[in-house]
């Protein structure tokens, strides 16, 4: 990766009857390439910084600084008929509280979710993500398992990137209940597994309830494979994996709500947390 000086990352704000003026000139007269986006697109990725950066936007009082090493989750986007334009990230989708990092600042660890740009790349699934996501931070538990060197922050970061994944299959679940259809199948045994692998007892130190996080572990199986796509009780169903998936979720956070990590203990733990990921991914043939 190419080296830069310390990055300070601003952006002014245009008003909004400018945009679509932008995109056009920006078409004419090629400043950001000649490929042209052939939908709108995204991408939402975990990354590693390999320099420091400081961000900052007009709305925000103070900027941010991040040491090389931290692990962010940033994301990219553009429209159908625009050049496509890889070469910053934004850390939110706010525009107002956005800060903007440049690409050559940072290492692409793992593809959380993606649009591409191209009508011929495809849109892989999410519960397919969440899968090889899911393998990953188990992974990544017995790294730092096996590792009499492995420290408390560490331990909290690792179960940190974890419930994230947790948290993001719950939302896909609680998405389906809202629309009062079924996951993907792939979806509900992917949900079974963490039920089955987090909670358990004794983890984190506390007695969970295991009998009836089990009980909903089956249940979604069976629901996987129901011709019936889940009949009459479907919502019954999904509420009970959203509240069994929040146990798994108190699982993860009481190793950080324990630990008590100060600021600065925090901040190393992240610096460390992306060495340790990247050397785990390193060793997958299944990355992204």
């Amino acid at each position: 990766m190419r080296g830069r000086p310390v990055v300070t990352a601003t952006a002014e704000l245009a008003p909004a009857a400018d945009v679509d003026q932008f995109g056009e000139l920006a078409i004419e007269h090629g400043e950001h390439g000649p490929e042209i986006a052939e939908r709108d697109w995204w991408r939402y990725a975990m990354v590693r910084l390999a320099q420091d950066v400081t961000t900052g936007s007009p709305y925000v009082d103070r900027p941010t600084h991040r040491r090389a090493g931290k692990v962010l989750t940033l994301q990219q986007s553009g429209r159908e008929g625009w050049p496509i334009d890889t070469s910053t990230w934004q850390t939110s989708s706010d525009i107002d509280l956005t800060g903007f990092v440049p690409d050559a600042a940072v290492e692409i660890v793992d593809v959380l979710e993606e649009i591409p740009p191209r009508l011929a790349d495809p849109v892989e699934p999410m519960h397919a993500r969440l899968a090889r996501r899911w393998r990953r931070a188990m992974a990544l538990l017995e790294h730092v398992a096996g590792d009499d060197t492995a420290t408390v922050g560490d331990r909290v970061m690792v179960h940190d990137h974890r419930q994230q994944v947790t948290r993001d299959a719950q939302d896909l679940v609680n998405q389906a209940h809202r629309a009062e259809e079924r996951p993907e199948p792939e979806l509900l045994r992917l949900a079974a597994d963490i039920l089955e692998q987090v909670v358990q007892q004794g983890a984190s130190g506390y007695q969970w309830d295991v009998d009836g996080t089990r009980a909903v572990a089956i249940d979604l199986r069976a629901l996987a494979d129901d011709p019936a796509h889940g009949g009459p009780h479907l919502n019954a169903r999904l509420w009970a994996a959203e509240k069994a998936l929040s146990t798994a979720l108190q699982v993860d956070g009481a190793v950080g709500v324990d630990a008590r990590l100060g600021p600065h203990e925090r901040k190393q733990a992240e610096v460390q947390f992306g060495a340790r990921l990247t050397a785990v991914l390193s060793g997958d043939g299944d990355q992204a």
